[in-house]
């Protein structure tokens, strides 16, 4: 008969396992598991530079970004953006540039009225290092230096980082999730690019560690765009590209 004995050392190790897949499974069964492209949010916003500053969201992998250029009932220029399902979009791009031109919108329970001057749809890749709806219904937005949630230590909620700073020239922002004890807790800060190239590649050679990080890492994940490390990190890893991190420019936007 074989005999085996479980010392203190291999219990611990097993513990930390268990709560390594625990973990894992809680975060991956409360996000979609298939992703989209990053698009730039907005809604009312005066400026396509207002708009690029609202939010960046990762959108569902059956969603393309589209920008709505409007008029207002009281003759103002407005903008909204965000995502879109892939098949309305196909049916607007079908139409010509700048399309659908001159469509009243009329909310009744506001008496609002609006005219839609553009409305145009996007397939997700990167323009100029930001959101390519940044880019669209003839929209041109300025190079704008890029801020990143940078907060030290680990924390209780992807909001609890208020911080915002400008990273240093190669590296972009970037965010993780650590078990600490059994409990999850969130890092945000600034990673070399050459570490977001080993995480796009899951062929990670160096970690990022940012001062008080402790704790069993389950998530880590890089992003180019204002404040883009806000977002939930395993919608992040999931739309990693090794190429957006080959140059050494931190002057991107989701613009």
């Amino acid at each position: 008969m074989n005999h085996f004995h479980i010392t203190r050392i291999d219990v611990r190790m097993l513990k930390n396992i268990i709560i390594h897949l625990q973990a894992v499974l809680l975060f991956t069964t409360n996000v979609v598991t298939g992703y989209g492209p990053l698009c730039m949010k907005c809604q009312d916003a005066t400026t396509i530079e207002e708009c690029r500053q609202q939010y960046t969201v990762p959108c569902g992998d059956r969603d393309d970004c589209f920008l709505r250029k409007y008029t207002t009932d009281n003759a103002e220029i407005r903008f909204e953006a965000g995502c879109l399902a892939k098949s309305t979009c196909s049916i607007l791009n079908s139409f010509h540039s700048d399309n659908p031109v001159g469509k009243r919108n009329v909310d009744l329970l506001r008496t609002k009225k609006e005219v839609t001057n553009c409305f145009q749809c996007c397939n997700g890749s990167l323009v100029h290092g930001g959101p390519c709806n940044s880019h669209l219904c003839g929209q041109a937005p300025g190079p704008e230096l890029v801020t990143c949630k940078m907060c030290p230590g680990v924390h209780d909620h992807i909001e609890s980082c208020s911080h915002e700073d400008v990273c240093p020239p190669g590296e972009a922002c970037y965010t993780g999730i650590r078990i600490v004890g059994s409990v999850p807790k969130y890092v945000f800060g600034c990673a070399k690019k050459r570490i977001c190239r080993s995480l796009a590649s899951d062929n990670v050679r160096e970690t990022r560690e940012i001062h008080g990080d402790i704790g069993l890492s389950i998530c880590d994940a890089c992003c180019i765009g204002i404040n883009c490390n806000e977002a939930e990190c395993f919608a992040l890893k999931n739309v990693m590209k090794y190429s957006d991190y080959v140059d050494n420019t931190t002057s991107t936007t989701f613009g």
